[in-house]
């Protein structure tokens, strides 16, 4: 069977999808990164901070990447699957602790606070797919 026609279990199909919304999202992200760095840089005033905003892109590129072969594979490992969850609960924490050492203004703090829900969104309906899957 080629991997579009392998069948999913039903316990891993949910925990199979979060992944793979992820991993849009996650592509997304990557691309206004990398592609509209000037725009992110002007909605975080962080014009001096090019390098780091494409070092962010780049990374989220990657995962999103690693999201769709996880998603992909016939058994997802499930510390694999935690490690994916501890590491949006890091974004999130991490986006927390910028808006609140002031790291971010005015639109910047929204757009982050945003993402910031979404991607503990993702961790939320990740965690229930692993609770259905293992």
């Amino acid at each position: 069977m080629t991997a579009s026609t392998r069948p999913i279990s039903d316990s891993t199909a949910f925990l199979r999808k979060a992944f793979l919304a992820n991993a849009a999202f996650s592509a997304l992200s990557a691309a206004v990164f990398l592609i509209g760095d000037g725009l992110v840089a002007a909605l975080l005033d962080a014009f001096d901070a090019l390098g780091a905003i494409h070092f962010v892109g780049l990374n989220l590129a990657v995962f999103a990447a690693f999201l769709v072969w996880l998603s992909r594979r016939d058994a997802i490992p499930s510390g694999l699957a935690w490690a994916v969850i501890a590491a949006d609960l890091a974004w999130v924490i991490a986006s927390w602790v910028a808006i609140a050492a002031g790291l971010t203004s005015g639109q910047g703090t929204w757009a982050v606070a945003v993402v910031a829900d979404i991607v503990t969104l993702f961790a939320v309906l990740q965690f229930v797919g692993v609770r259905r899957a293992f």
